[in-house]
């Protein structure tokens, strides 16, 4: 119904892309009428051919650098965008060929485009346990356009061995005893065996000293009191795997 003035509107009308007419019939409180016609056009948007973005990295890259790849802690997260959405993220792990497929790990990825593989996932991935070494992890994500990033590639070692850790001692020098666990020093060397390169740690007196090639260690300068001394050593793998061993060293009071 036109208002006082004549005008009118017509809400709601659905428009198809393209060329759209309209007949318009106007009628007085007397019956007549009058016919008129426009044709209103519809413009298709631009076609979305914009590919969304991607970032994932190691949780936690646990080797001596924070980027090295090296971890015992096989989890990933990671981040997508676009400017109509992210429908979907795919996912491959160590493929055989170029044209492997993509497993589809959708349900991982939330409103906002973030993400998180669990050590479980990469299990998953690896179809069953994911061993030890060296891995690629390769990522898609499609819009909702159908647009597919590019494929991010991330490479890690995953090594979950502990060190190995012999034992430690005290230095010959330094023993009363051929069990090497006695002496009348205050100031002491320990000797030991561990895997090769690995840091050796003596956290309560806050000395570190790296195993060598063949694994064998040398730490000076651990002072000892009076009676028995507890010591905890710790030995460090290049991803951060640790292996504790304690031994008491007894200090006796030097003969006059």
């Amino acid at each position: 119904i036109a208002d006082g003035t004549g005008d009118f509107r017509l809400a709601d009308l659905p428009l198809a892309v393209g060329d759209n007419a309209f007949q318009v019939v106007l009628s007085d409180a007397a019956g007549n009428e009058t016919n008129d016609s426009i044709v209103v056009t519809r413009l298709a948007l631009p076609a979305d051919t914009t590919a969304p973005t991607l970032s994932a990295a190691l949780i936690a890259d646990t080797g001596a650098s924070a980027s090295d790849g090296l971890t015992f802690d096989a989890r990933f997260a990671g981040s997508a965008s676009d400017d109509v959405g992210v429908v979907q993220l795919l996912a491959q792990l160590d493929p055989a060929t170029p044209d492997a497929p993509f497993a589809d790990l959708t349900t991982l990825l939330a409103t906002d485009g973030a993400f998180t593989l669990a050590r479980s996932t990469l299990d998953a991935l690896a179809g069953g346990t994911l061993a030890d070494g060296a891995h690629t992890l390769r990522f898609v994500v499609v819009d909702a356009a159908g647009n597919r990033s590019d494929v991010l590639e991330r490479h890690f070692t995953l090594d979950t061995a502990a060190p190995t850790f012999t034992g430690f001692g005290l230095g010959v020098s330094d023993a009363t005893n051929d069990a090497l666990d006695e002496t009348s020093a205050g100031s002491v060397l320990l000797k030991g065996s561990a895997e090769a390169g690995a840091t050796i740690r003596l956290a309560a007196q806050d000395i570190e000293v790296i195993a060598g090639a063949g694994g064998a260690f040398v730490m000076p300068g651990v002072a000892l009191a009076l009676g028995a001394n507890e010591l905890t050593l710790t030995a460090s793998d290049a991803a951060g795997n640790t292996t504790t061993f304690v031994r008491t060293l007894t200090r006796t009071a030097a003969v006059q």
